[in-house]
């Protein structure tokens, strides 16, 4: 799941570059959630993940609430980058687990 929210950024990123504009649109510092079928980012209010068990895939439109939640945190660089964190938090019983995934995303022109 957090690999994934990496993988989305990545994909605006790189539409941006595909369709002639700037790499960053869309990308300003922030927190956010995006699922697998979004086209951009969407403010991050706590929101857990919907797990769709007809086609197996975990987003904020539709499906039963999962114990997960994903945020992408985007955090200006120092130029031609911008730095992605990504948490995926749940709780096991009364423990709170998290996983976190960081990246630097550069702009690839």
């Amino acid at each position: 799941m957090a690999q994934e929210g990496i993988e989305l950024v990545r994909r605006i990123r790189d539409n941006n570059t595909i369709t002639g504009i700037a790499w960053n649109t869309g990308l300003s510092p922030g927190t956010y959630i995006m699922d697998y079928d979004d086209t951009g980012l969407a403010v991050y209010s706590g929101q857990y993940l919907l797990y769709n068990s007809t086609n197996g895939t975990y987003s904020h439109n539709s499906g039963s609430q999962s114990p997960f939640r994903r945020r992408i945190q985007i955090i200006a660089g120092g130029g031609d980058d911008l730095r992605l964190d990504v948490y995926v938090e749940w709780t096991e019983g009364t423990v709170n687990k998290q996983v976190i995934l960081s990246l630097r995303l550069y702009n690839w022109l």
